[in-house]
């Protein structure tokens, strides 16, 4: 079964700047900064449960942190670990923080400066059996 996902649908959520800077600074430090692997360079946000969880690796160790937030995102969303690093100064004194999640855009809002964040399309990356056409996916055989 496929699952579709309206990807034009803006929704955000409200949160402690400062807390939020510090999630995504600690995020962005253990994301990739290897180029060979770009999707190991992001940070992944999601909403459950009244949080924004977020993710990253490295390929040897992994991060999640969270925060308490107000409101959810229409979905998963990737941001590139050196995007963070443009939010950091704006976010250091902010109160209250409004992001916006709309078609590939995360808007950023402390309610006095406003920045907007490319998101990483996740649906760009090839899947698995698209990636390993011609290559054959059994295991070895053992002698």
């Amino acid at each position: 079964m496929t699952e579709t996902i309206e990807k034009s649908t803006a929704a955000g959520i409200t949160t402690n700047g400062a807390e939020l800077v510090g999630m995504l600074a600690d995020l962005a430090r253990t994301a990739s900064n290897d180029k060979t692997t770009p999707m190991l360079g992001m940070v992944r946000l999601h909403t459950v449960g009244g949080y924004l969880h977020g993710w990253s690796t490295d390929r040897f160790r992994a991060a999640h942190a969270q925060v308490r937030i107000d409101g959810e995102f229409p979905r998963a969303v990737f941001i590139e670990a050196a995007a963070v690093k443009t939010l950091e100064s704006m976010l250091r004194r902010a109160g209250r923080t409004r992001l916006t999640v709309e078609h590939d855009t995360m808007t950023v809002t402390d309610f006095a400066v406003t920045q907007t964040i490319q998101l990483v399309d996740d649906y760009t990356y090839p899947s698995l059996p698209n990636a390993c056409k011609g290559a054959s996916l059994r295991a070895p055989r053992r002698e």
